[in-house]
C-alpha cells in the first residue's frame, strides 16, 4: 500500500513535491492507490512506486516518470503528454485512449499492455515493436506481411489477422484471446505460452498441432474439423 506520509507531500502540490524530492532520496511508493484527484502535471515520480494505482483520467503532462513502476496501473485516458516513460514498467498496464504525443517510452516495459486507442504519432518515442503492436491494435492485421515478425509478450486481444502472413513469426507468452487468425498462413508461428481462448483458427494453413499444444486455452479456441479431430478434441 502507499506510503501515507508520501501522499501527504503530494498534496502539497507540484512545487513543494519537487523541492522535497531534491531533498531526499526516499523511493515514493503509491500503489495500489486511487490517485484521480491528483494533478501530476511537470512533477517528479522518477523510480516511484505506482503499481496498481488508479490513474483514470489523470493530467501526467510533462511528468518525469522515469524507470518509474506503473505495472497494472489503470491509466485509461491518462494525458501523458511528454512526459518521460523512459525505462518505465508498464507491464499489464491499461492504456486505453490515454495521449501519449511526444512522450518517451525508449526501453519501457510493454509486455501484455492494453494500447488500443492510444494517442501515438511521429514525435512519441517508442521501440519499432511496440509501435508495430499499437498500429495493430489500432489499424488490424488483415492481409498484413508480418513474417518473422517478433510480436512476443504483446497484447493483441482481438486483433484481426484474416489472410496476414505470420510465418516464422514469435507470439510466444502475447495475449491473443479473441483474435481471428481465419485464413492466415502460420507456418513455423511460435504460439508458446500465447493465451487463444476463443481465438479464431478455421481456413488457416500450415499450422501444425504441436504449435497450437503449446499454448494456454488452446481446447477453448475455434478450429476447422478435421484440425479438431487432429487435437484430439472429437
Amino acid at each position: 500500500m502507499a506510503n501515507t506520509q508520501h501522499l501527504q507531500k503530494l498534496n502539497q502540490g507540484t512545487e513543494h513535491w519537487n523541492q522535497w524530492r531534491e531533498n531526499n532520496r526516499e523511493i515514493p511508493d503509491f500503489s495500489n492507490t486511487d490517485l484521480t484527484h491528483i494533478d501530476f502535471c511537470h512533477m517528479n515520480l522518477q523510480g516511484a512506486n505506482l503499481e496498481g494505482s488508479n490513474l483514470n483520467g489523470v493530467k501526467l503532462i510533462s511528468t518525469n516518470l522515469k524507470g518509474a513502476n506503473l505495472s497494472s496501473a489503470n491509466l485509461c485516458d491518462a494525458d501523458l503528454w511528454d512526459a518521460n516513460l523512459k525505462s518505465a514498467n508498464l507491464s499489464f498496464a491499461d492504456l486505453l485512449c490515454a495521449n501519449l504525443t511526444s512522450a518517451n517510452l525508449t526501453s519501457a516495459n510493454l509486455k501484455s499492455t492494453n494500447l488500443k486507442n492510444v494517442t501515438i504519432d511521429s514525435s512519441t518515442k517508442i521501440d519499432k515493436k511496440w509501435r508495430l503492436v499499437w498500429q495493430l491494435v489500432t489499424e488490424g492485421g488483415e492481409n498484413k506481411n508480418l513474417k518473422d515478425r517478433k510480436l512476443s509478450n504483446a497484447n493483441l486481444k482481438n486483433v484481426n489477422f484474416c489472410n496476414a502472413n505470420l510465418q516464422g513469426t514469435n507470439l510466444s507468452h502475447a495475449q491473443l484471446r479473441g483474435t481471428n487468425f481465419s485464413g492466415a498462413n502460420l507456418k513455423s508461428t511460435n504460439f508458446e505460452d500465447a493465451d487463444i481462448m476463443n481465438s479464431n483458427f478455421t481456413l488457416v494453413v500450415n499450422l501444425t498441432s504441436q504449435q497450437i499444444k503449446a499454448a494456454i486455452n488452446w481446447q477453448k479456441a475455434k478450429y476447422d474439423l478435421n484440425f479438431r479431430v487432429k487435437l484430439g478434441l472429437i
